[in-house]
């Protein structure tokens, strides 16, 4: 392999010849219709760009394949040598006889501009053929059901191409199906809008002009066009070119049967376009209901349920029945004042869903008043072409009840009016607390401003980290007592400079120098020997040099200290009193001293750094989020209020108007937090501005990223569950998703910045406990670190779960309508779900894959929707 390899890179070092581009014809003689296959080849040029060929009179010359690469490496004559050939294939067809040339190109390769020669073509009339099909060995006809029609009507367009079966001693060939095997294979075809269309076969029997008749194969190609355009429409030409076998045999292979020609005839076939005339319905009589339709349709209601409370919304579907229905658009519910009035309902255009009754349109409409009311007649118009006139349908009215909100009294009751006890307790009323509706935004400062989102920095780690360093630290100061106080060793080397000072302060009073030197050189023998563990005997200079150099004690000391040893070994030795002159006690306790220092600053030295760490670490995390703190958001939350207001009172008298400013309201909270805040009470306005500009799918999002910030707040979960209700998909939750959330509430009900505290201070609390057990030896301490323990760690489970489950299948809503949810990651696979989802839906992510998701519901189903019709509440 790598032997083929070093061939290749080898010959790709090859010199290439001159670059050239031409134009190669198999033939440059064609009938008018009849196909040429031209190739435009690049030969030792680099890669080519599609060039783009200006019209050619008499003609149309257009791209069909390409563009292909090959390679030749030659070796002549010692001589190697290497082509690169690139080519692209056009066709091009006749419109007209005489010669028609195709002028010279300027293409582009690389960084080389080429050129073409010009390439002349002629073109001849095909010889005359026979009005009459029967004539003909070979026939097109195109035909269409209609010339005229309106727009969005449906024209279908046929096309029969027949070929003559072979005939012989006044019978028919038994070809078994080979003709136009063989025809296809030695023909050449132009076959308009159906090439590529489907086909069937079947068989026609037609009479030449003698009246003799003749059977003959016919393949027939359909396509069905909508009109699109005002104007004509022009379906055609087509042109079939054949070499015809006159005379043929029949001959077996070894799996099949093929057709053998011994004698062929050239002829050909060519059916004009056929025009279409497209026009569009009158002006005159159009009605206002009119929004493009033309056919023959149906136009019915219906609402689910009759019977509401007050606040709660009616599903009407709107359904129109008839042909073509792609592309109708369902009527313009702001135009219907009746219902209007009496109900409300988003005002964004209605999506519809094709069902086998027709396509319905379905909105949530909500009763403005409650008591019996009636969803009024709708009207919808449409054009009808056969009759050429308006047709205006409208739907029944149907009746609703609407049921007032259950009341709530031991909430807010009324007193009784002043008067007459009696007559006021018969007339006292009891108020009736509306349920529905949206909760009020929030406009403390002091509560959007605050940021609630848990930080995962050091801060956090150090007050989990710390209780526990604390408690670990304590432990071993309580051992080291513990040690102090038990081992025999330990409380020596505690002890070796009092005793050492004790017997020094005795060399005062010796008799003699001799006798005062010996008591000093004891003393720091003793000290070394209990100070570093030595044997009890009498400590050497020798013996102190390699135990000072072993806790790397300063080299000057060491000398030092072995110099007073020497002197006072000497002095105890030598009656000469010049031996012990420079000898006192006082110099000894100083070098002792400076011992106890160097050795103590050894032992500090790692623990300050490890103590230092952490406060070092504090102060780079504060450091870094001061850094990165954002811009201030109180001016756009205060924006935000202020037209959310605006828009609220507005709506009542221009609900147009009112949806703008809630847009603009939306759009100064996202600003907000945009600056990096992230704040329960500020995605909580957010998501009532979208819910009041008629934006189910981002209304639920945010409020649903406001859940996991502020989960206790009221006002957001009954403005959530308002949301819910008006989302047209409902979804039922799994039994097991219902038990598990009522079994964990807490871990649901609580925010995970909350659970987060509560493990600290649990944690923190714990290690209080243990840290007091330490001195206090009583039961009832462990027991209380234990349970505050199980606190911090169910807390601390609560937490890691959700984090690791927002990883990993982060929650996320459907934004867009009409969402189909398919059966793989593309639009090219089935439907899972015979409905589309509408905005507001949830789901969980499970897997990504390019631009689609593929997603769990609340039911447990799965399916896979494209990313852009959605979004996560876990940015």
């Amino acid at each position: 392999m790598l032997t083929i390899r070093v061939i290749l890179s080898l010959l790709a070092l090859l010199p290439a010849e001159k670059g050239e581009v031409r134009w190669e014809a198999p033939v440059t003689t064609a009938q008018v219709g009849e196909p040429i296959d031209l190739r435009l080849v690049f030969t030792n040029t680099d890669d080519p760009e599609t060039p783009e060929i200006p019209p050619i009179d008499g003609g149309e010359l257009r791209l069909v394949g390409g563009p292909s690469r090959s390679e030749v490496v030659q070796v002549l004559g010692g001589r190697r040598s290497r082509e690169v050939t690139y080519a692209l294939v056009y066709r091009f067809v006749g419109a007209k006889s005489g010669t028609i040339t195709i002028p010279e190109l300027k293409l582009q390769a690389g960084s080389r501009e080429y050129r073409t020669e010009p390439l002349a073509l002629t073109i001849t009339n095909p010889p005359p053929q026979s009005e009459n099909p029967g004539d003909r060995l070979v026939y097109t006809e195109i035909e269409v059901d209609r010339t005229r029609v309106y727009l969005t009507q449906m024209i279908t367009a046929r096309l029969r191409l027949g070929v003559r079966k072979i005939e012989r001693g006044g019978g028919v060939l038994d070809d078994r199906g080979t003709l136009l095997k063989y025809i296809g294979a030695h023909g050449k075809f132009d076959l308009s809008i159906f090439a590529g269309e489907k086909q069937r076969l079947t068989q026609r029997v037609l009479k030449d002009s003698a009246g003799r008749e003749h059977t003959y194969d016919v393949v027939v190609f359909e396509k069905v066009i909508r009109a699109e355009e005002e104007g004509e429409l022009r379906i055609g030409p087509v042109s079939a070119f054949v070499d015809y076998p006159a005379q043929a045999q029949l001959r077996r292979t070894f799996f099949d049967y093929e057709l053998e020609a011994t004698r062929t005839e050239r002829v050909s076939a060519r059916s004009e376009a056929v025009a279409v005339q497209i026009v569009a319905p009158p002006r005159e009589g159009r009605p206002t209901e009119f929004n493009g339709a033309i056919g023959a349709y149906t136009f019915t209601a219906s609402a689910v349920p009759t019977e509401v409370e007050a606040g709660q919304p009616i599903t009407l579907s709107l359904t129109i029945g008839g042909q073509p229905i792609e592309g109708v658009l369902g009527p313009e519910l702001e135009q219907q004042t009746d219902l209007a009035g009496r109900f409300e309902f988003s005002h964004d255009d209605l999506a519809g869903e094709i069902t086998p009754q027709g396509k319905v349109f379905r909105v949530a409409i909500f009763p403005r008043q409650p008591g019996r009311q009636t969803i009024p007649s709708l009207r919808w118009a449409y054009f009808d072409p056969d009759r050429e006139t308006y047709v205006t349908c409208a739907t029944e009215p149907i009746e609703v009840n609407v049921l007032p909100m259950s009341s709530r009294p031991d909430r807010l009751v009324s007193g009784p009016p002043a008067g007459d006890a009696s007559e006021s307790a018969s007339r006292a009323t009891a108020l009736t607390v509306v349920a529905g509706g949206l909760a009020a935004n929030v406009a403390d400062p002091a509560l959007l401003l605050v940021d609630q989102e848990l930080s995962s920095g050091g801060v956090l780690v150090a007050a989990l980290a710390a209780p526990p360093a604390l408690l670990v630290t304590l432990g071993v100061v309580v051992r080291r007592r513990r040690m102090l106080r038990e081992s025999p060793g330990l409380a020596r080397r505690n002890r070796a400079r009092r005793r050492a000072a004790e017997t020094l302060s005795a060399a005062a009073r010796a008799s003699t120098a001799q006798a005062r030197a010996g008591v000093i050189g004891a003393a720091l023998a003793g000290y070394l020997a209990d100070r570093f563990d030595l044997p009890a005997g009498q400590v050497t200079s020798e013996d102190a040099r390699r135990t000072l150099e072993r806790v790397a004690a300063p080299p000057v000391l060491t000398q030092r200290v072995c110099d007073l040893l020497s002197a006072c070994e000497a002095a105890r030795f030598s009656p000469a009193a010049e031996a012990v002159g420079d000898i006192d006690a006082a110099g000894a306790l100083t070098l002792i001293d400076e011992i106890e220092r160097s050795t103590r600053m050894l032992r500090r030295a790692p623990r300050t750094v490890s103590a230092a760490l952490p406060v070092i670490f504090v102060a780079l995390n504060l450091a870094t989020s001061a850094a990165l703190a954002g811009d201030d958001p109180r001016e756009a939350i205060r924006a935000g209020l202020s037209t959310y207001d605006q828009g609220a009172a507005l709506s009542a008298t221009d609900p147009a108007g009112a949806r703008l400013l809630f847009e603009a309201a939306a759009q100064h909270f996202e600003s907000a937090l945009a600056t990096g805040l992230r704040n329960g009470y500020t995605e909580y306005n957010l998501g009532n501005a979208y819910f009041q500009a008629g934006r189910l799918g981002e209304a639920v999002l945010h409020y649903r990223r406001a859940m996991r910030l502020i989960p206790m707040n009221d006002d957001l979960r009954q403005n959530l569950a308002t949301a819910r209700k008006r989302c047209l998909t409902y979804i039922a939750p799994s039994r097991a998703s219902s038990v598990l959330r009522s079994v964990f509430f807490w871990h649901h009900t609580t925010s995970l910045k909350a659970r987060t505290h509560v493990a600290v201070g649990a944690n923190a609390a714990a290690c209080a406990c243990a840290a007091i057990w330490m001195f206090r030896r009583r039961r009832g301490w462990v027991q209380a670190a234990l349970a505050t323990w199980v606190v911090a760690v169910g807390a601390g489970t609560s937490v890691l779960a959700q984090i690791v489950q927002e990883r990993r299948t982060p929650p996320g809503v459907v934004l867009a309508a009409d969402v189909g949810v398919h059966k793989g990651p593309g639009a090219g696979y089935e439907r899972q779900f015979a409905q589309p989802l509408q905005a507001g839906v949830e789901f969980a992510l499970r897997e990504r894959r390019g631009d689609w998701w593929r997603v769990t519901f609340a039911d447990g189903q799965e399916g896979w929707i494209p990313a852009r019709a959605a979004a996560l509440v876990v940015e």
